[in-house]
């Protein structure tokens, strides 16, 4: 539902979220998201396609956002090519954004020494904490709220039981979402 607020006049998205991927593979997906199909393998080209999208959308008034889930996935030459995408202007102006979701170990990842030029690319780092069962709780009955459900209604026994106590946070919440969403479909 966020992705689907940033696409509209004022930027445009991609989101990526299979990050085992060559440098090239990277670029072709990026491409393939904004809906280029260019499968081509030359790197040059790849990336001339890409900043004259990025112009192009300048021109026409949009930013362009790029978000990366997993991103503790990609190798460190996909990483480079981020960064090097990262770079493109227009008369000074930053026209792209680019935001690398993950687990913890993207820290690890990004603080390696040859990362140094995109941290210093990097405006902002953060970390969120696990949600604790109470948190997770809240948050499940939230989901199945947005979903049109009640949790009291779908679940046979109290909430809390569901996740039991060190077992929540973040990391498992996105297949909870997902079995929520089709649970209320098959009910609907």
């Amino acid at each position: 539902q966020g992705l689907h607020r940033l696409h509209h006049e004022l930027h445009v998205a991609a989101r990526l979220v299979h990050t085992t991927l060559s440098e090239i593979e990277l670029l072709q997906a990026l491409l393939s998201e904004f809906g280029i199909a260019n499968y081509g393998t030359k790197r040059v080209k790849l990336l001339d396609e890409l900043r004259m999208f990025f112009l192009e959308q300048h021109l026409a008034g949009r930013h362009v956002v790029i978000i990366i889930d997993e991103a503790q996935h990609l190798s460190h030459a996909a990483l480079e090519e981020l960064r090097l995408l990262s770079c493109i202007d227009a008369q000074d102006r930053r026209i792209v954004s680019i935001a690398l979701t993950g687990q913890p170990t993207l820290d690890d990842v990004l603080d390696h020494t040859s990362m140094a030029p995109l941290r210093q690319r990097t405006r902002l780092r953060q970390r969120l904490r696990p949600l604790d069962v109470g948190d997770t709780a809240a948050y499940i009955k939230h989901r199945l709220g947005v979903a049109g459900g009640n949790a009291d209604a779908l679940l046979p026994v109290p909430i809390d039981h569901v996740v039991p106590a060190g077992r929540a946070g973040a990391a498992r919440l996105a297949p909870v979402d997902v079995r929520a969403r089709f649970a209320l479909e098959l009910e609907g």
